[in-house]
């Protein structure tokens, strides 16, 4: 919906980090067509919510500790009197 507007006002990059960011922030409105207009992200768009960001925050800290967890596992299998040293001192 906007090859002409690549190529003709962002350097035909049509495949780069900045092609939405120069269609959208520097290119004029009055550049583009009503299609490409139509087919670029609203500014108005609401960022991700509160809770969106919880949840991912919820999903992050159980994957922490699923790694943590399997990280310790490895590491009681590899070598038991370590892992066993070490446990008891982080329960100290």
């Amino acid at each position: 919906a906007c090859a002409g507007e690549i190529e003709k006002h962002c350097s035909g990059g049509f495949f780069t980090d900045d092609t939405i960011t120069c269609l959208s922030e520097w290119t004029q409105p009055a550049d583009l067509s009503e299609d490409c207009m139509a087919a670029l992200p609203s500014k108005d768009a609401p960022e991700e919510s509160e809770e969106a960001d919880k949840d991912k925050e919820e999903w992050r800290a159980k994957r922490r500790a699923e790694r943590e967890a399997a990280k310790r596992q490895l590491e009681k299998q590899k070598n038991p009197e370590e892992f066993a040293r070490k446990e008891k001192e982080r329960n100290e």
